[in-house]
């Protein structure tokens, strides 16, 4: 599990507004951005923030008790422990961060999930094995949702799934084609970078 920064820290990494987070003028100032928000570093790595608006409030009016972060080929699907998004105590805004190698892409999603269906309440109630991790992941993926800030395409996948597409730096910008279902292809200087519901493979 990523060990998360004080989402105040992460937003002055990025030189965002990180004073009455949660207001309607830091929405206003988020939704400005191009999401998630990416900065890239001397290792060769990325910083990707990702930040999702609960429609139902601050905890204490929503019923969404988690929010799994659904990465393709980095999230665990087979974990009662996949990477999920941190509240800000308090607001609407749940938040998450990953560091990726500065040439990934891929696709993406949040999976809101009610305390019933939460990983370690759902594995008390069963045997905890792996056929019951797997049955709860199935359950849990109905409630997958792309991600509205993100101004990309958001792509279908063969399983009817509503994924964002997320860009390092590097890429980002770039126009998409589609090549085929649920792929699209980068158009730069002649060359095509396929874009599946995994990695991003370069050809």
């Amino acid at each position: 599990m990523t060990k998360y920064l004080d989402l105040t820290v992460l937003l002055d990494c990025f030189g965002q507004l990180h004073h009455q987070i949660g207001s309607f003028e830091w929405w206003e100032s988020i939704g400005s951005c191009d999401m998630p928000l990416i900065k890239t570093q001397d290792n060769g790595e990325s910083l990707v923030v990702f930040v999702w608006q609960d429609p139902q409030g601050n905890e204490k009016t929503s019923s969404t008790a988690s929010v799994v972060l659904a990465v393709n080929s980095l999230t665990d699907h087979h974990s009662w422990e996949p990477e999920c998004l941190n509240r800000v105590v308090g607001t609407d805004v749940w938040f998450g961060q990953l560091t990726v190698n500065s040439k990934w892409r891929g696709s993406y999603s949040f999976i809101p999930l009610p305390a019933n269906q939460l990983p370690g309440f759902v594995k008390k109630q069963g045997d905890g094995t792996r056929e019951a991790q797997r049955a709860w992941w199935l359950e849990v993926v109905a409630n997958q949702i792309p991600d509205v800030l993100n101004k990309s395409p958001i792509l279908t996948s063969g399983w009817g799934e509503r994924l964002s597409t997320s860009f390092t730096s590097c890429t980002r910008g770039r126009r998409l084609e589609r090549v085929g279902s649920g792929s699209f292809a980068s158009i730069v200087g002649g060359s095509n970078t396929i874009y599946s519901l995994a990695l991003i493979h370069t050809k």
